[in-house]
């Protein structure tokens, strides 16, 4: 899991969070999603009056601030919502490992009777900044009607499919010698049904205790572990003759698709009613 979708998923459990009354440490600067961030600020696009053109606006100039102002205007749900990028040249796996490849990730926020989406630019800022903090993030609100998709139950069969499609992939792995992604997809496996799964992962601090149902816990944990699409030398680097290569993307292309239903059903296991 790259970090725009780790921070953003935060972002959504925190909120629901909130929602339900469900305490929660400060989020800026000290969360893991925000390491290496310089600010994470929260726009509107204010409208101009006659002949001057749209402007956008600082709400937020922090996460917190964020959340404070989407719980004081009423905020009664945050669903996260995935977007593929209709690419027509290139997969959205193939870009998942470049900051803003993958398809879109939102937030979708519902509040009286209406739907605000909430989706994040990150550009780079100074590189050689202290702490490596080079980060400057930015979220821009938009009040649209997106398909949030199946949040009702939390996508009851994903997980199943994810353990089956592991099994295989980890199984054509270690049929080529590559140790370091069987055992990646081991991990993911055994998060699957592990009792404090995201111990194993880095991102621990997604949610708030209490937020996550175990369930939900498992998937977000799985789906880091899982997570081998970007940077070089990733599993999406590798290619190989004949058969084993038709058997390569069939495997990997539906592990991809999975994961992020996986995603997204983790963090909507945080709203309320669910």
């Amino acid at each position: 899991m790259v970090g725009p979708t780790a921070q953003i998923v935060a972002l959504t459990c925190h909120l629901n969070a909130r929602i339900r009354g469900i305490a929660s440490k400060p989020f800026f600067l000290d969360h893991s999603t925000c390491q290496f961030c310089e600010f994470v600020h929260f726009l509107h696009t204010k409208r101009a009056w006659l002949f001057r053109t749209n402007q956008r606006q600082v709400v937020a100039h922090t996460p917190d601030d964020w959340l404070e102002l989407m719980i004081r205007e009423g905020a009664e749900s945050a669903m996260l919502v995935h977007l593929d990028a209709n690419d027509q040249q290139f997969s959205d796996r193939m870009l998942a490992g470049l900051v803003g490849g993958g398809g879109r990730w939102m937030i979708s926020v519902r509040r009286r009777g209406r739907s605000e989406c909430w989706e994040s630019a990150w550009d780079v800022g100074d590189r050689k900044a202290p702490n490596q903090r080079i980060w400057q993030v930015q979220y821009f609100g938009m009040s649209t009607q997106v398909q949030t998709g199946r949040h009702k139950e939390i996508d009851s069969d994903v997980s199943t499919q994810l353990l089956d499609t592991l099994t295989q992939i980890e199984s054509f792995a270690r049929r080529h010698d590559l140790e370091y992604f069987a055992d990646r997809f081991a991990q993911a496996r055994a998060c699957l049904s592990a009792q404090d799964p995201l111990t194993a992962v880095f991102h621990r601090d997604l949610a708030p205790g209490g937020a996550l149902t175990l369930r939900g816990a498992r998937l977000l944990a799985c789906s880091q572990a899982a997570w081998v699409f970007g940077g070089m030398g990733s599993w999406n680097d590798l290619g190989f003759d004949g058969p084993e290569q038709s058997e390569y993307l069939q495997v990997t292309n539906r592990l991809y698709d999975l994961i992020n239903r996986a995603i997204s059903a983790g963090a909507n296991s945080t709203a309320p009613g669910h």
